[in-house]
């Protein structure tokens, strides 16, 4: 399905990120070391390391070189963890902006109000001072 206006229909591509392996990328990249991320993750070390490779079979890249120094991102990983902290900010503003329309109710609200009377005295209590009135009974 093509359309003119928007290209090739952009809303049937496969989603090949998920957030969560987006996120776990971003705290590898922050620590440089699997086991420090999987404990910062609440996660195993053995599943972090499938998540990574499995997020690294998805994209076809390689994220990260492991070595006896850990886990240090290339190219591709930088690229992933520079523009995977604004997709992380992006997908929490979204969600905090959904939650906050979901919690608004609208309905209708009617306001009535009725005369206001103007007491001689200003002191009447059935409404605001009639200065006119209080300013003439002094010069009395």
């Amino acid at each position: 399905m093509s359309n003119a206006r928007n290209g090739p229909d952009r809303y049937s591509l496969r989603m090949t990120l998920s957030l969560r392996l987006v996120q776990q990328a971003l705290v590898l990249g922050e620590t440089g070391n699997f086991a420090r991320a999987a404990e910062r993750l609440r996660i195993t070390q053995p599943t972090l390391t499938r998540n990574i490779a499995a997020l690294e079979a998805r994209l076809g890249v390689r994220l990260f070189d492991r070595g006896r120094g850990g886990a240090r991102p290339t190219v591709f990983g930088t690229a992933l963890l520079e523009r995977g902290h604004l997709l992380l900010r992006d997908a929490q503003a979204l969600q905090s902006e959904l939650q906050a329309l979901a919690g608004l109710e609208s309905g209708r609200l009617d306001i009535v109000a009725g005369p206001i009377r103007r007491g001689r005295s200003g002191g009447s209590g059935r409404g605001p001072p009639d200065h006119r009135a209080a300013a003439a009974a002094r010069a009395r």
